[in-house]
């Protein structure tokens, strides 16, 4: 993988603690089954990338990780609805 340079949209080390646990129990994936080649934060800081530059998955900078890897995990939780049932 790519060394990700830093982006003023990424987590801090402190906002990460917090939403971590959250994360991981509604992305069970991420601890057993299915691996992504991509940390979750990793993720999560795209999803920030997306939203504050209004800019499409496509236009992310590469350094971020390929398309399916972005939003398939995410799809997931979305499709699942268990970030409304939380």
């Amino acid at each position: 993988m790519v060394e990700r340079k830093q982006y003023t949209t990424d987590l801090k080390d402190a906002e990460w603690q917090v939403i971590e646990p959250y994360l991981l129990r509604l992305m069970p994936g991420q601890r057993r089954g299915r691996k992504t080649s991509y940390q979750l934060r990793v993720l999560v800081d795209a999803v920030r990338y997306v939203l504050r530059n209004g800019c499409t998955w496509r236009d992310l900078p590469g350094d971020f990780p390929p398309v399916a890897e972005r939003v398939l995990p995410l799809r997931q939780v979305a499709n699942g609805g268990t970030v409304a049932q939380t």
